[in-house]
């Protein structure tokens, strides 16, 4: 009897209470496309990009006209040289303005899906492409609540 009782207690203890967590799961790359801000972002960031390419190609027009106009190898390897030094801190901003853009939008997704995550009751929340069935789909609520 008292074997009994020990082994019921040690199956109650180890099994315990099971605690069903809900799981839900959100689409990212559909949230990322359809969150205003991405394209208010990609507009933003496109902007700059044509700026830096517009100067890229005036560089590249005078430095042609270097070639063009016979100047020494020396000469064009200094133009080369002064043109690189001159558009690397650019191209670098641009880098760390997509960085930035990427960051806040990655942050905005984040806070927004735990938010909703909690207004549904869901503890648990993965990328659609961890999930092979079930879970709950907070994708489309996620973007409403972005986008209001």
């Amino acid at each position: 009897m008292r074997i009994l009782t020990i082994l019921a207690i040690s199956i109650l203890y180890f099994t315990g209470p099971v605690s069903a967590e809900n799981i839900g799961f959100v689409d990212l790359q559909k949230v990322f496309v359809n969150y205003k801000e991405t394209e208010k972002a990609r507009e933003g960031f496109e902007v700059k990009q044509k700026e830096l390419r517009e100067e890229l190609e005036e560089k590249q027009k005078t430095l042609e006209k270097a070639q063009k106009d016979n100047k020494k190898p020396e000469e064009i390897q200094k133009l080369v040289a002064e043109i690189q030094e001159e558009l690397q801190p650019k191209q670098e901003e641009l880098m760390k303005l997509n960085n930035q853009l990427m960051t806040s939008i990655r942050s905005d997704i984040v806070s927004s899906t735990k938010k909703v995550a909690k207004e549904y009751g869901v503890d648990i929340v993965l990328d659609k492409q961890a999930i092979l069935s079930g879970g709950f789909d907070l994708t489309d609520f996620v973007i409403e609540d972005l986008n209001d």
